[in-house]
């Protein structure tokens, strides 16, 4: 009998996202600010404890933390004495939402995880996350349970449209797909007839339609002309800004340590205020040392690890930041050093320069 099937159990899988560095707390959290952007790619899933349920209605689960997910394929369902098949089946499922997720571990790599074949994507920088679940999931495919206990496609069935209204449920992460798409699709066709009979009545004499095309015209001008206007400003501003880091973009340090000389031309304080004035920039932090033995190696990663530390303890969140060292590579001054009053040796090299780099959400 051909049929689709609609299961309830729990899952353990893996998906992953194009998010970086995030904790992803399934709820009403971080993951929910940008749905579209960091979509979630389930790509390894079992279902155990099966159960098999004679209708699909996500309605009864809109109390629930939970979230939505079109079209996911290769989905294992394990056999259970209350589905219509003895053996472990794979399925693709049209819907399938996620029910109280525990995330039990993730992690950051541009390793690709993904254990699936097939798929000759390359590898790019994904959180991976290991998640459990109670499911519910109807599979998008017409199937014929035969009698060596194999699902194969029936040949005869309707390819049915699937389920794809999903009323969202609190934290629901599903893809702007199945009914409400569709309703928001036809009212964007609606709106698009309207404007066009409008524009058809504007144009019904000669008068009228020279008149438009003067309007259009002046109207492209002048958002030419205000395009301009802000391109310039913001080039000023950008301009601005890295003028002014110029002057706190280095800290200098005293030999072999973490300490800043009192010359020092920035300042942890100084950068931290720069951050909080604008808000949309990243900045790397740069370490440098002299060069050995006058120096010992590590020291340029001490110096700007103590920076980056400023920085987060002044309250700059770590996604602004990066931190990297090079040792004693571009040497602004020879090795040889000055002495202070108090016999602190010093010079140019012992210290971390600053620069700019555009966050990705940054306008």
């Amino acid at each position: 009998m051909a049929e689709e099937f609609v299961f309830l159990g729990n899952l353990e899988g893996y998906y992953y996202t194009g998010q970086e560095h995030t904790q992803m707390p399934l709820d009403e959290g971080s993951m929910r600010a940008e749905p579209e952007k960091y979509a979630i790619h389930l790509y390894n899933a079992t279902i155990t404890e099966t159960q098999l349920l004679p209708y699909f209605n996500p309605q009864e689960h809109q109390n629930y933390k939970s979230f939505c997910l079109m079209g996911v394929p290769d989905v294992k369902v394990k056999a259970s004495d209350k589905t219509p098949f003895k053996a472990d089946q794979v399925f693709t499922f049209g819907s399938l939402i996620l029910i109280n997720p525990e995330i039990v571990n993730h992690w950051y790599s541009n390793t690709d995880f993904r254990t699936f074949s097939g798929d000759n994507v390359p590898p790019e920088n994904r959180t991976y996350v290991h998640v459990k679940s109670s499911v519910i999931g109807v599979t998008s495919k017409s199937v014929v349970v035969n009698d060596d206990d194999k699902l194969t496609p029936d040949p005869n069935a309707p390819s049915p449209d699937g389920p794809g209204c999903f009323n969202r449920a609190s934290g629901c992460m599903g893809q702007a797909r199945g009914c409400m798409a569709s309703l928001w699709k036809w009212l964007l066709w609606l709106l698009l007839l309207l404007l066009l009979w409008w524009l058809f009545r504007k144009c019904d004499d000669t008068e009228g339609r020279q008149r438009m095309c003067n309007d259009a015209e002046k109207l492209k001008r002048e958002e030419q002309s205000r395009r301009k206007e802000l391109d310039s400003l913001k080039n000023m501003l950008d301009k601005a800004m890295r003028d002014e880091l110029k002057n706190i973009s280095t800290v200098y340090f005293f030999e072999n340590g973490t300490a800043t000389t009192i010359t020092s031309q920035g300042s942890s304080d100084a950068l931290v205020s720069f951050m909080k004035k604008y808000p949309k920039t990243g900045m790397q932090l740069c370490g440098y040392m002299n060069s050995p033995p006058k120096e010992q190696n590590g020291t340029d990663k001490k110096r700007a690890q103590r920076v980056y530390a400023d920085l987060i303890e002044g309250g700059i969140p770590r996604e602004r930041l990066r931190v990297i060292w090079v040792g004693d590579s571009l040497q602004l001054v020879s090795p040889a050093r000055q002495k202070d009053a108090e016999g602190n040796y010093f010079n140019r090299n012992m210290r971390v320069e600053a620069t700019l780099f555009k966050l990705k959400n940054g306008e």
